[in-house]
């Protein structure tokens, strides 16, 4: 493709770095020599590396990264052949599959994997924004690469995100060398890199509609047939249909708009607000990830109100990454708009309208595809400032943000995954065989860190409607129990002013609490073989009468 004026001195486009060509922009090609390594990139490379593998067994496993481990390992693990039709991530199942096999299931040893992908993505990432952008720009990325906040947290979780992050740097350029090249082999890389990209997770499938744009756009100018592009989303979709039924199969049924009843789809506040707000916020997370600001639970309870104790050093942070990034867009050239534009613009709006339409509560995470090119657009942006001063200090800036969000995220146990290990520890130890085990509203993380043959209790949704209705639902599911332990694993809140607890303290004494990051438990007490009070007395008090 041609050169990307105003990218980067000399700078070629994707296609031509990611065929391997070579050229004056090409990586490691007139930069140090042929054969040498570049040993800024080496050291980039490493101390991002590092970064990816610090104390991943630190933080329990949470709902999602048990879920993976428990579809291809244990006694509910589903065989080879269910694993590698699995609708959601089969290639990343079957990767950890393999790994736990080979490593075991603790928490280390199964994030390990994630670290391995997330370290492979630097080299990747380093690829597409070296033949893009040049060689110090190229750097520049990099570096916001290797301290990402947002690419550290998927790069430590046992999910399928990092993989993902890894398949759409190969499936882009792959796509953007057949427009260029046309050849049989540039087809069929490009066609097995997307369909891998959706094998690896599902929001994969917005490279359908990055692929027509670049097909409307950058193939125009290149005559490039639309007969092709039929060709190739036909058989791509022939390839994944065994996944598409799959997928039919095993999702409830939908209402777009407003959720219903009868949907079977939790109506529940994603990480960030829905529709086209999402978008921004989504940059937000890109920028800082999810470890500056208030907490993911507190995002979700309390909105902005939980934001406002933040804005002190949000604001202008916020600030600082806008501007860079609008100077990116503005300094950016045709070509490389033409590659990083539709990049972007696709997977953010896709992931609005998703939740718009009620089909998924709106995550960044549902729009990882747009993270490359959001941090080449800032690469960009910083590179082209002129005095080297100035140049210096926003990329040390935006470095100081993104290192600061890390340090939070390994020390400060606001930002870590719900602790159920730590809970499970302290069920295991302390509950007796006549005490009962309340947990909601998920129970699975807490149930893969206690043995089986504990017994959980699970409040349906008419518990929470009012204290009355969680006092009656204790009377008729703890009756005769000495202890009552409540532990609370929010997966959505079906409980946000906590009745239940408070209802509990109403029936019951509170012996003690614990404060686990995302999983407090409490130990409720009878004083005697009823309750504390009489059954008269607490109806009074919680208006059953």
């Amino acid at each position: 493709m041609s050169r990307g004026a105003g990218a980067g001195g000399g700078a070629t486009a994707v296609p031509q770095a990611a065929g391997g060509t070579g050229g004056a922009g090409g990586p490691g090609l007139g930069v140090t020599g042929p054969g040498r390594p570049d040993w800024a990139v080496v050291a980039i490379v490493l101390a991002g590396v590092a970064f990816r593998f610090l104390a991943l067994g630190q933080q329990s496993l949470w709902y999602d990264e048990i879920n993976s481990v428990c579809r291809v390992w244990g006694a509910d693990a589903g065989t080879l052949a269910e694993t590698a039709l699995h609708a959601r991530g089969p290639i990343y199942l079957l990767m950890l599959k393999g790994w736990i096999a080979l490593l075991g299931p603790a928490e280390a040893q199964v994030r390990m994997l994630s670290a391995i992908l997330g370290s492979i993505g630097l080299v990747l990432f380093h690829r597409v924004a070296l033949g893009l952008l040049g060689r110090q720009k190229a750097l520049i990325a990099l570096a916001f690469l290797a301290c990402s906040p947002f690419n550290l947290w998927y790069s430590q979780e046992a999910t399928n995100y990092a993989l993902l992050f890894d398949l759409g740097l190969l499936a882009v350029p792959a796509f953007l060398i057949d427009v260029e090249r046309r050849t049989p082999g540039t087809f069929i890389a490009a066609l097995a890199a997307t369909v891998a990209t959706c094998l690896a997770n599902m929001s994969g499938f917005f490279l359908f509609i990055l692929a027509a744009s670049y097909a409307l756009t950058s193939g125009r100018q290149r005559r490039y047939p639309v007969r092709r592009f039929i060709l190739f989303a036909s058989l791509a979709a022939v390839i994944l249909s065994p996944w598409m039924v799959a997928a039919k199969r095993t999702t409830g049924q939908l209402h777009l708009g407003r959720p219903q009843e009868t949907s079977g789809v939790v109506a529940a506040k994603g990480d960030s607000p829905p529709g086209l707000a999402s978008i921004p916020f989504a940059c937000y997370a890109f920028s800082l990830g999810n470890s500056a600001g208030p907490g993911m639970d507190e995002l979700k309870l309390r909105r902005f109100a939980a934001v406002k104790p933040h804005l002190w050093y949000l604001v202008p942070a916020g600030i600082l990454f806008l501007l860079v990034g609008c100077r990116g867009l503005q300094q950016a050239g045709r070509s490389v708009h033409r590659v990083l534009l539709p990049w972007l613009a696709v997977p953010l709006v896709l992931m609005a309208v998703a939740s718009l339409l009620n089909l998924k509560p709106p995550n960044p995470r549902y729009a990882s595809l747009a993270f490359a090119p959001y941090l080449l657009y800032l690469a960009i942006g910083v590179g082209s400032l002129r005095s080297k001063g100035l140049r210096a200090g926003v990329f040390a800036s935006i470095l100081l943000c993104m290192v600061g969000s890390d340090y939070q995220y390994f020390t400060n146990p606001r930002y870590w995954k719900p602790d159920a290990r730590a809970a499970g520890q302290l069920l295991t130890r302390e509950v007796r065989p006549d005490d009962a085990v309340v947990v909601y509203t998920l129970d699975v993380p807490l149930r893969y860190y206690v043995p089986a043959s504990m017994t959980f209790l699970s409040p349906d949704a008419k518990a929470f409607a009012s204290e009355a209705a969680a006092v009656s639902w204790l009377e008729r599911n703890t009756r005769g129990r000495r202890r009552v332990w409540i532990a609370q694993y929010h997966g959505w809140w079906a409980d946000r002013e906590d009745r239940f607890v408070r209802s509990c303290g109403t029936v019951m004494t509170l012996e003690r609490e614990w404060k686990f990051p995302g999983v407090p438990v409490y130990c409720f007490v009878r004083n005697g073989p009823g309750n504390v009070q009489t059954d008269v007395q607490v109806k009074e008090k919680v208006g059953l009468h």
